[in-house]
């Protein structure tokens, strides 16, 4: 009789409930994330321990209370003060490996990490091309160990104007060059400061160097500047369902948005008429392409397999619905020339198995 260890004795599984096999298919279908922020991904337990190493622990209440998310002006307060916690170039390559680690445990294969050298120098004075650096070391293990591939958005700070943004492109981009991955330029920084229109400069000068660009779009005024500039990809901006031309000229461009539900469902803080539900469905309907993102998962108690999961019981996705906004992203990511054709085809081929068994062997 063959023993129970035997690798040749299989057992039948029991079927699984139409909704819990989408559920597992959130977690484990390849993804490509586009818009996790550096900081924004730092964790409690990240944060508790850096301080507790800076001499200064934390209770278990002060650590999570700095990622309770009460309102825009404490959302970036918290974001500062983590970063004067990243004071070496060690903790930024550890913190940044955590990162990247955590994402590709819930089933991202491509990431691009918003990076914001520029709050960095402000509150610990670490150059941009320190910090970029340091952030490129992971991604450089994570493509060793793992495979992962991505690299850096690098983010002018809203915050600090027109001749700040450009300094920082002006600075950054040779880097690229010096085998940094940078993969595009965008913005960061609250919108109700700095008009969008004024970066343009700067996204003109990282687009006569070959680099793509993303923005944030927090507002209908946002998305109008956004498709002026003519960027690549737009960063929220779903608030172009509240404008029949602007969404119209949205669908026209043929330019993809990264949505990010689950800070939408805390209450997001962008300014739109239209619910974020109803406008997923008009954008969809208008054929714009959208690739779910995650934001600032810690301050938005997410991942970006909550983030499906999320979509998918929101919207009564199929297994098929959320295979295909997993190729949706695919589609919308930027790669530099390290990843091949077959690579990029071998996530569609493991998409297609999951999506038909959610149980099936990762490729």
């Amino acid at each position: 009789m063959p023993s129970s260890k035997d690798p040749q004795v299989t057992y039948e599984q029991p079927p699984m409930a139409p909704e819990d096999e989408v559920a597992l298919l959130a977690r484990r279908v390849p993804k490509a994330e586009m818009h996790m922020h550096h900081m924004g991904a730092q964790s409690p337990s990240e944060y508790a321990r850096l301080s507790k190493a800076a001499g200064s622990p934390l209770s278990r209440a002060e650590a999570n209370a700095a990622f309770d998310n009460r309102g825009v002006g404490k959302f970036f307060d918290d974001l500062d003060r983590a970063v004067r916690l990243w004071g070496d170039t060690a903790t930024v390559t550890t913190g940044a490996l955590r990162m990247v680690y955590d994402a590709y445990d819930r089933g991202v294969r491509h990431l691009e990490l918003f990076c914001t050298p520029d709050l960095h120098r402000a509150e610990i004075g670490m150059p941009p091309d320190v910090l970029l650096r340091a952030v490129a070391d992971a991604f450089a293990v994570a493509r060793d160990e793992l495979g992962l591939t991505g690299g850096i958005v690098v983010a002018m700070h809203r915050f600090d104007g027109a001749d700040m943004a450009m300094a920082l492109v002006e600075e950054t981009m040779p880097l690229r060059e010096q085998g940094v991955p940078i993969l595009g330029y965008g913005n960061d920084g609250d919108h109700r400061t700095v008009p969008f229109e004024a970066l343009a400069p700067a996204y003109e000068k990282a687009r006569a160097e070959g680099f793509r660009l993303c923005g944030h779009a927090d507002e209908l005024e946002d998305v109008v500047a956004a498709l002026d500039i003519g960027l690549d990809r737009i960063d929220h901006g779903w608030m172009a369902a509240d404008d029949p031309a602007v969404l119209a000229r949205l669908a026209a461009a043929g330019v993809g948005l990264t949505f990010t539900p689950s800070g939408y469902a805390l209450g997001g803080g962008l300014d739109s008429s239209t619910p974020w539900t109803t406008a997923w469905t008009m954008l969809t309907d208008a054929g714009v392409p959208m690739a779910l993102g995650t934001d600032d998962p810690e301050l938005h108690h997410t991942d970006l397999a909550q983030a499906y999961a999320l979509m998918a019981r929101t919207m009564d996705w199929s297994k098929a619905e959320l295979g295909a906004a997993a190729r949706t992203s695919f589609d919308l990511a930027w790669y530099d020339d390290s990843v091949a054709a077959a690579e990029r085809a071998s996530w569609g081929a493991e998409i297609d198995a999951l999506v038909a068994d959610p149980r099936a062997p990762q490729r």
